[in-house]
């Protein structure tokens, strides 16, 4: 659970439930979020699955997202997510996601909103145990290409609260 209220202000609050139950292989998720106030919100509501396989861990997220502005105007749909990660080598991480992967076969003439198609592609160094490195290829629908660049660092124990 988490809440948060930015700036001591009741226009940008955000509130967070998520579960999971994990098995020897595998993860379920839930997951609940709003952000916003009476004129502008979003309800995200998401599940999600993952399967460890070896060296490949693979998932699949359902999320329905519902947005309400100004106006009264709600938009809401599905996005569907699958992803990939390969640890290629001991310190080596590929990885790849498909955002709305049904969408990248379908005509864009439709005049009904829809979410966009988005795929990206990463890879990473694991340098040690506390650093990460990354680098990510991002192309979303009718949008330039795009990059991303990660860098994790875990304090070691000793110096955390």
């Amino acid at each position: 659970m988490y809440a948060e209220k930015k700036y001591m202000s009741n226009e940008l609050v955000t509130l967070l439930a998520a579960c999971s139950i994990s098995s020897e292989s595998s993860t379920t998720s839930f997951a609940f979020q709003q952000f916003g106030n009476s004129a502008f919100n979003e309800r995200q509501l998401s599940l999600g699955f993952a399967k460890g396989l070896g060296a490949v861990n693979a998932g699949l997220q359902f999320r329905y997202v519902t947005t309400k502005s100004l106006q009264d105007k709600i938009i809401s749909g599905m996005i569907a997510m699958a992803g990939a990660s390969w640890k290629m080598s001991q310190n080596v991480i590929a990885a790849v996601k498909l955002v709305n992967p049904q969408e990248f076969f379908k005509s864009s003439d439709s005049s009904t909103f829809r979410f966009a198609s988005a795929f990206h592609l990463g890879a990473g160094y694991q340098v040690n145990e506390s650093l990460y490195i990354g680098m990510e290829s991002i192309k979303a629908e009718q949008q330039p290409h795009g990059f991303a660049a990660l860098l994790i660092y875990k304090p070691a124990k000793k110096y955390l609260i």
